[in-house]
């Protein structure tokens, strides 16, 4: 026998591409080989139900004095047509990613690397998280978020963190401005001092060595983001690094419609010429989590109030460019 609850903490053998659980099992009277045969249809009908519907979330974990990679949660997947990005970017890079994934045997065959990487630039709250999550959906792809401010990552070594990654994962690099040779930059981009702490920081030398270096994984998918391009490291962007840069900026009108559509539903569908006035009052600079942020708060008003209540985002998106101004 057996109660249907759901297994935690699953940790990747290094070197390998396999989980491993352990699981101990008594039994009394009872047929064990066919148990076990039950337990494993079930397992499996429950694995393949929940790959379906969700995508696998990873961080890494210290265990026994190494870093490993471990499930942290399951996230529902995103269909592509709901995030809401300037026109092309997502049809662009779903199409080059399918690409990518097809012709294997072509990078094989002509000695070349098997891996591709994405840069994701623009301001907060423009949408690049969301894409990346998008793309794992589309594709089915295990993500896998490696958190630069984490002296465990700088203590474990990320290459060797990249090279134990799931086969075929996608790797998240946020914020990869926060990274820098001979150094580690803060948020702020104020350069960190302290030797000891800058020793268990992730610099951009690690980094590059981590993606493209004699030992880089092949098989994967890279996407960086940052809020400030200017930062980079020119040796970052070369090909075979970074093989594609997209900017993701603020909502035009076409934009800012879409979004109004997705949460006002029927309501927006009814009144066409209140989506578009909408769109046209929105002030420019605005981005996708500030329309998305303001709709929900008045999602029960009818639309013709929510544009009314549109100069609300006139103060939010001055403050916004006046904290970016700040900053550089």
């Amino acid at each position: 026998m057996w109660a249907n609850e759901e297994i935690k903490g699953r940790w990747r053998v290094p070197g390998q591409n396999q989980d491993r659980i352990t699981i101990q099992a008594f039994n009394w009277g009872v047929n064990g080989r066919d148990l076990i045969r039950r337990l494993l249809v079930h397992v499996q009908a429950k694995s393949l139900h929940a790959s379906e519907r969700t995508v696998d979330l990873w961080h890494p974990v210290r265990t026994a004095g190494d870093m490993e990679w471990e499930i942290v949660a399951k996230i529902a997947k995103r269909p592509t047509r709901t995030v809401v990005l300037q026109e092309g970017i997502m049809e662009d890079i779903l199409g080059d990613v399918a690409k990518f994934i097809e012709r294997e045997s072509w990078y094989a065959a002509r000695n070349i690397p098997h891996r591709r990487g994405y840069l994701l630039e623009g301001p907060p709250g423009c949408g690049k998280t969301s894409l990346i999550r998008a793309v794992a959906s589309e594709f089915s792809l295990p993500l896998c978020c490696v958190p630069l401010q984490s002296q465990r990552v700088g203590e474990g070594g990320i290459e060797a963190l990249l090279h134990r990654a799931p086969e075929g994962a996608i790797i998240y690099i946020e914020d990869i401005d926060c990274a820098e040779q001979g150094g580690v930059l803060s948020r702020t981009g104020e350069q960190r001092t302290t030797t000891q702490e800058s020793d268990k920081r992730v610099t951009m030398s690690d980094i590059l060595n981590a993606i493209d270096g004699l030992g880089a994984q092949t098989g994967r998918l890279l996407f960086l983001t940052t809020n400030h391009p200017e930062r980079l490291d020119p040796a970052l962007l070369r090909d075979g690094r970074v093989d594609r840069r997209f900017h993701l900026g603020p909502a035009d009108r076409e934009m800012s419609y879409r979004v109004f559509q997705s949460i006002k539903g029927d309501a927006a569908k009814a009144d066409e010429a209140a989506a578009r006035h909408f769109a046209e009052v929105v002030p420019e600079g605005c981005t996708i989590a500030q329309l998305q942020g303001f709709l929900v708060k008045h999602h029960e008003l009818p639309a013709e109030e929510v544009v009314l209540k549109a100069q609300e985002l006139v103060p939010m998106v001055a403050g916004q460019n006046g904290h970016v101004a700040e900053q550089t």
